[in-house]
């Protein structure tokens, strides 16, 4: 029995529904919404892949500090990230903040997420036994489907026979 690619897209998708993206959110990483609108599901020979924005690592891993910690590169980067994602992380959140001085410190000190290790990471929910039991009964049902059509079909040819 073949399971498709476009079976392990829809079961990806479930995945990236029903667990990813809410455990993003329960995390309170979402900034923009960028983030939630653009990852997606795709696939491939026997396999689900979850495609998302270069800067997953952040919310997933936190970010270090500046490796250049020259005070020029650091006012550097914080000008651009002040003026850019941060600015519209604090107007998201509604929140009275210096984009330049909460930028300035991430470049000096990294964030907290990173500060702790990256814990939690909000991709560990895809090795968590509930998505994996998610994806058990998802293939189950499609291939439930499948044997019962066949063996109905069969049956229809023995029949005519």
């Amino acid at each position: 029995m073949v399971i498709t690619e476009q079976r392990i897209k829809r079961i990806t998708q479930g995945v990236i529904d029903n667990y990813l993206v809410p455990r993003f959110i329960e995390l309170n990483h979402s900034a923009s919404g960028e983030w939630v609108q653009e990852v997606e599901a795709d696939s491939g020979v026997k396999k689900g892949i979850i495609k998302g924005l270069d800067y997953t690592q952040y919310p997933a891993q936190g970010r270090p500090p500046n490796k250049d910690a020259d005070p020029q590169a650091l006012k550097a980067w914080a000008g651009w990230a002040g003026n850019t994602f941060i600015k519209d992380w604090i107007n998201d959140k509604g929140l009275s903040l210096n984009p330049f001085a909460v930028a300035y410190n991430i470049a000096k000190k990294g964030t907290e997420l990173h500060e702790k290790g990256g814990e939690p990471n909000f991709l560990d929910v895809l090795s968590s036994k509930e998505v994996q039991d998610y994806i058990i009964r998802e293939l189950e049902v499609g291939l439930k489907a499948t044997v019962n059509n066949n063996l109905r079909d069969s049956l229809k040819e023995l029949k005519n026979s």
